[in-house]
């Protein structure tokens, strides 16, 4: 007889349970027909029970570890369903533990009987899955009272419960504000994350051999309102890792450097992307790649040929369009070979056959095409030519950028129809072939005020991309993936202002994206930066300290207001003598040398007390990781003649001091009187070799080609190289830690750093250890130029083949770079016929000498905890017992 049926679902705790209750009635006692498991995966699985009965009945689900028999109070767990019929009922199980035997037993009963089914018996899986998946099952995080995961104010705590002997690991991704530990930190919050609460990813990972798997939680920190706490800026990326490369140099590798002993060897010293290569280009992971498609000049001395024969693309005879996808190749080769793929090749200069009537300007061929379609077909044939040559996962990671500098003229002659129609033909054109590659417009370079003046409006343009039709596909919207911008200071008779060009670059950004749909992921970039001239017109990019604290408020500053990505230009200023070509660090080179060490952690803007000066600009900017803080404070004022020394205070709350024992104060900084550029200038005034347009300004300093005669061989640039020494020992003096020369005022919470600059001057403070794990001082690698491997690597390797990490090396006292620089000992005949030892020796250390009477006999040592006793440089030790035999060293630190 067909019955109605009536499903229901309910949840209790982690077990789920669906049931098919018959409706009839009848009189008897329940029947059980049969129990039984299926379904079963690592620690969950399904109970099945199914019996007879007319009448209404109770049924237990009863399971665990060992047989209850027929009394519910015998039984683990049970579960109760009241008023059900007979049929057949589904019960999942979530709660089991791995590798355990387990009985299961139902239970029907109503007002007639009871009836228990027979003993079910079955095993969970023994796997390391389960364990792991068991174990994040029980991942839990409890809060302060009133406090949720939506607005977290005092610390959280952790679940560290874990099945089978697995292993749960906690990590978050701001550990500054919500340590893996649960402690929270609540600082300000700024424009970078909108005034708002903290968000913070929780990750639980739970391990068991190779098994592996994590769960998430994401949690909100509520700011703090005390003016005496940092502003938290977010994420430390190294948004500073790019550099524009020339379509012209590309061939060659226009970028590649080498960086010089004096910053290989010092605390700054770069970590490179390969540390066994020659070159690289320096502090740089990704390039904008400008002039790529051609539109040069035809007197430009790089590539050859030159001018129309550069193009990527030309015409035929008849007038159709032909590639050169070799030069495509051999311009990107230099790049894609050494690893850097982070690349956005700009489709700038216009190519000679795409115009009717070619415009020349400074750069090259600005016209716009007479053909956009014809133009959109150039553009996709050269990312299908890009799949071709790297591949489709690399080429679908390019960027490509529309333009340079397209506010003006000088960079595209068009209209801004036009403007529009090259933007959206190219944007298809990429879409259609590499549909994960990133497209945006042109750096916008000046009017950024009221674009609406300009060439092309970039507020027009973000308005257009986000409502206006696309005059290629006929859609709605084009892509804008990121607002670019140049920024320079150039105009004479205005004293640079770093706060004033702060608010200009980051306004402008803004404005631009609120005409973007709130959906859009814009990324805010700098592409070109840099000083052009000094307040009295002369070129220069004030490779001085000036040039040091304007650059490093500035772009500090646009970081707090959100930049993503800045792509700087080169770190050296190159000059030739009759003995070669030779360079020296610039200012910005030493500010992004300093700043690359920072990589990771959390970034804050920290309080700064007012300056005694109101028109002195001061800012203290940095990262915290979890054992290193480093701060970038600086002093700037916008008359370059002013050196009054400011005293301030810099305020560092001691939820981001590394703690332990080990923890060290140390600074560099680099003020008027230090920086390699001021000594030129200096040591060239003396000897009557100063430019004279930079001696009529007091303080004025400019490139080496600047300061000098235009003459390449010139006496003024003989006279710098012979002491090209001297200025590098400057470089790496501005480069090398040392205490911290200020005072430590601790307070309740905090810690007061009171620091005097004098402007310009700018300070990087670094509080955190000096060693590595085993001892090994961060100078002492510096000094063998092994800090570009980074300290921990470096201390592990073995980086001269003898067998030894450099770790061990530094407690021995020998070179890690010279294979045969060993500890040795030496045997010494004394008058008499009396045998002595001697060995090279260092302070600091302990020696000790063990014998054996065979090489591979029992040692036992002989002497110990020898020292060496300056000014000495070796120890002699004659055995007080001479026996035959054999004797070796050993050495350690002392014990603190």
């Amino acid at each position: 007889m067909e019955t109605a049926c009536k499903r229901w679902c309910c949840r209790l705790g982690l077990t789920s349970l669906i049931v098919l209750l018959p409706l009839g009635a009848g009189a008897q006692a329940p029947i059980m027909d049969s129990v039984g498991m299926h379904g079963m995966r690592d620690f969950y699985g399904w109970l099945d029970a199914s019996f007879t009965s007319e009448d209404p009945a109770d049924l237990h689900f009863c399971w665990g570890t060992a047989d209850g028999g027929l009394a519910l109070t015998g039984w683990t767990h049970t579960l109760l369903l009241t008023h059900s019929a007979g049929g057949s009922f589904k019960y999942l199980v979530t709660d089991l533990e791995p590798d355990t035997p387990y009985v299961f037993r139902a239970r029907a009963s109503n007002t007639l009987g009871v009836a228990w089914s027979d003993p079910f018996f079955f095993r969970t899986d023994d796997t390391d899955t389960a364990s792991v998946e068991r174990t994040l099952v029980k991942t839990e995080i409890t809060y302060a009272p009133g406090d949720s995961a939506d607005s977290v104010r005092g610390d959280v705590a952790f679940s560290t419960n874990v099945a089978q002997n697995a292993e749960l690991i906690w990590t978050t991704s701001a550990p500054s504000v919500i340590s893996p530990e649960g402690t929270v930190y609540r600082p300000r919050t700024g424009p970078c994350v909108g005034g708002n609460a903290i968000e913070v990813l929780v990750t639980a990972t739970a391990r068991k051999n190779a098994a592996v798997g994590s769960t998430n939680f994401t949690l909100r920190v509520e700011p703090s309102t005390d003016p005496n706490d940092p502003e938290y800026i977010g994420a430390w990326t190294p948004f500073w890792r790019g550099e524009p490369v020339i379509g012209e140099w590309l061939t060659g590798g226009q970028g590649f450097e080498a960086y010089p002993a004096c910053i290989r060897r010092s605390s700054f010293a770069p970590r490179m992307r390969d540390p066994e290569a020659d070159e690289e280009i320096p502090f740089a992971d990704a390039c904008t790649v400008v002039r790529l498609i051609g539109g040069w000049h035809d007197d430009d001395k790089a590539e050859q040929p030159d001018g129309p024969a550069a193009d990527l693309v030309y015409r035929n005879g008849e007038g159709e369009l032909q590639y050169r996808w070799d030069k495509l190749e051999a311009r990107l080769d230099p790049y894609i070979d050494a690893g850097y793929t982070n690349l956005t090749l700009v489709l700038d200069n216009i190519p000679w056959c795409f115009p009717e009537n070619t415009v020349t300007q400074h750069y090259g061929q600005v016209r716009a095409p007479a053909d956009f379609t014809e133009w959109g077909t150039f553009v996709s044939n050269m990312c299908v030519a890009l799949v071709d040559l790297y591949g489709f996962e690399t080429a679908n990671g390019f960027r490509f950028r529309q333009g340079t500098e397209c506010q003006s003229r000088e960079r595209f002659d068009g209209s801004q129809t036009e403007y529009f129609k090259i933007y959206d033909y190219s944007a298809a054109a990429i879409r259609s072939v590499l549909p994960g590659a990133g497209f945006g417009p042109f750096n916008n370079a000046g009017g950024k005020s009221n674009p609406s003046a300009n060439n092309v409006d970039m507020f027009a343009l973000a308005e257009h991309c986000a409502g206006g039709i696309s005059y290629a596909t006929g859609e709605t919207g084009s892509p804008f993936d990121f607002i670019a911008i140049s920024s320079y200071v150039a105009q004479p008779g205005h004293p640079h202002n770093p706060a004033a060009q702060v608010d200009q670059d980051a306004d402008f950004w803004d404005a631009t994206i609120d005409r973007l749909p709130e959906t859009c992921d814009v990324s805010r970039e700098i592409h070109e930066f840099g000083i052009l001239k000094c307040e009295s017109g002369l070129p220069t990019g004030e490779p001085g300290a000036r040039g040091a604290a304007w650059h490093m408020q500035t772009i500090l500053g646009l970081r707090e207001r959100g930049l993503d990505r800045y792509y700087h230009w080169g770190i050296f200023d190159r000059f030739r003598t009759t003995r070669g070509l030779h360079s020296v660090l610039t200012s910005s080179g030493w500010f992004l040398a300093t700043l690359d060490r920072s990589r990771g952690g959390e970034g804050y803007s920290f309080t700064v007390t007012d300056p005694a000066e109101p028109s002195t600009q001061l800012q203290a900017i940095g990262s915290a990781h979890t054992n290193a803080l480093w701060i970038y404070a600086s002093a700037f004022n916008p008359d370059r003649l002013h050196h009054e020394p400011e005293t301030f205070d810099l305020l560092v709350p001691d939820a981001l001091i590394p703690s332990g024992t080990d923890t060290s104060f140390l600074a560099v900084r680099y003020g008027q009187t230090n920086a390699p550029h001021w000594l030129m200038r200096r040591d060239l005034e003396d000897e009557g070799l100063l430019d004279g347009d930079f001696a009529a300004i007091p303080e004025q300093l400019g490139s080496i080609g600047g300061m000098t005669s235009t003459n390449m061989f010139d006496p003024s640039k003989e006279f710098l190289g012979d002491r090209l020494t001297e200025y590098h020992d400057a470089v790496r003096r501005a480069l090398t830690l040392a205490p911290f020369d200020g005072t430590l005022i601790e307070e309740a919470g905090m810690t007061r750093l009171r620091v005097t600059l004098t402007p310009p001057e700018c300070i990087v403070l670094y509080i955190g250890p000096e060693t590595t794990g085993h001892g090994t001082p961060h100078a002492w690698l510096d000094d063998h130029g092994l800090g570009v491997r980074g300290y921990r690597a470096a201390d592990a390797a073995d980086i001269d083949g003898d067998r030894f990490a450099a770790w061990k090396e530094y407690i021995a006292g020998t070179d890690p770079t010279n294979r045969y620089s060993r500890l040795r000992l030496s045997p010494r005949r004394q008058t008499g016929g009396s045998l002595s030892v001697r060995w090279p020796a260092i302070t600091g250390r302990r020696y000790r000498i063990e014998h054996a009477a065979e090489v591979d006999g029992v040692w036992s040592a002989v002497a110990s905890n020898l020292t060496l006793t300056p000014p000495a440089g070796e120890i002699e030790w004659s055995p007080p017992d001479p026996s035959s035999g054999f004797y070796r060293i050993g050495v350690r630190l002392p014990v603190r």
